[in-house]
């Protein structure tokens, strides 16, 4: 994809300068790395971008799947010359039927956090869900189409599931703050879990994704419940789950479906993660 004004901002292109000069000396990832990628909503007119993507990822990493994920935190996983990497999509927005198509094309298998009351709130009412609790800012460039605010239905997430797809929690209204309350938190924590579990007639939803800011999101009471409740749990923020090998505190590299591919390699490159030392330094703290 070239750089489009009204799409990609300055930051944006000098990110992606940035990622550029980075990768210009290969993967700066080490072997054994796991780089978590997180996905929002994938647009159909993205698509083609986004599988460009996918090519940069087979390109430069070993691909897992979910089910492999037990074994890289157990030591156990098979041995690459490469930095391994992982898929993720929040939200569970319908437009990321599309991004699984190209993901099928490829055989590949990714988590998805979804949104319980999203799921169940009305179809014709998702769209005003979706901005006043999920995305309260829309580009209208990029998010036009009806299945771009709208949520995969539990039918589909069952057979994802089936499909070797892992479906995760991302609360159950996506409103979670650090100052809610004990039963607000466990509402958002334990009750979205069975949701999910109940719907999808799954033995287990093992995996905890946190929304927008994990220290805006997270306290010490909503991460002791992920702790009882979950594996794992997914932050927001950029790391080396390598050198911090914990698996309730897994890091993720946000990146989107239009992204320019040189911004892509920012995000996934050692750079970025500078700035958000402070904020990790202070969340880890919940963790530990």
């Amino acid at each position: 994809m070239q750089f489009i004004p009204s799409i990609h901002t300055i930051n944006h292109l000098v990110k992606a300068v940035l990622g550029t000069i980075e990768w210009l000396f290969g993967n700066p990832n080490p072997t054994g790395e796991l780089v978590v990628i997180n996905y929002h909503g994938t647009p159909l007119k993205f698509s083609s971008n986004f599988e460009k993507q996918l090519q940069f990822f087979q390109k430069e990493f070993t691909l897992i799947a979910p089910s492999d994920i037990n074994s890289f935190y157990n030591n156990t996983i098979t041995k690459s010359s490469k930095p391994f990497l992982l898929l993720t999509f929040d939200d569970g927005v319908l437009n990321n039927l599309y991004a699984i198509d190209v993901l099928n094309k490829y055989n590949l298998k990714a988590y998805f956090f979804v949104v319980p009351d999203f799921i169940n709130t009305k179809v014709e009412l998702q769209k005003e869900y979706f901005i006043t609790h999920i995305r309260p800012t829309i580009h209208s460039v990029i998010d036009n189409k009806d299945e771009d605010f709208k949520a995969i239905g539990w039918s589909e997430l069952k057979k994802l599931a089936n499909n070797g797809h892992q479906i995760g929690s991302h609360t159950k209204t996506h409103t979670l703050v650090n100052t809610d309350s004990v039963e607000k938190v466990q509402l958002e924590i334990i009750e979205s879990k069975i949701i999910i579990e109940q719907e999808i007639q799954l033995e287990t939803v093992n995996s905890f994704c946190s929304i927008n800011d994990s220290s805006l999101s997270i306290n010490k009471t909503s991460m002791d419940l992920v702790k009882k409740n979950y594996d794992y749990f997914f932050s927001t923020y950029p790391g080396s789950n390598l050198n911090d090998k914990n698996k309730l505190l897994i890091y993720r590299c946000n990146i989107e479906s239009y992204w320019l591919l040189g911004a892509v390699k920012y995000a996934i490159g050692k750079w970025d993660q500078k700035r958000w030392a402070a904020k990790i330094h202070s969340f880890k703290k919940l963790v530990e």
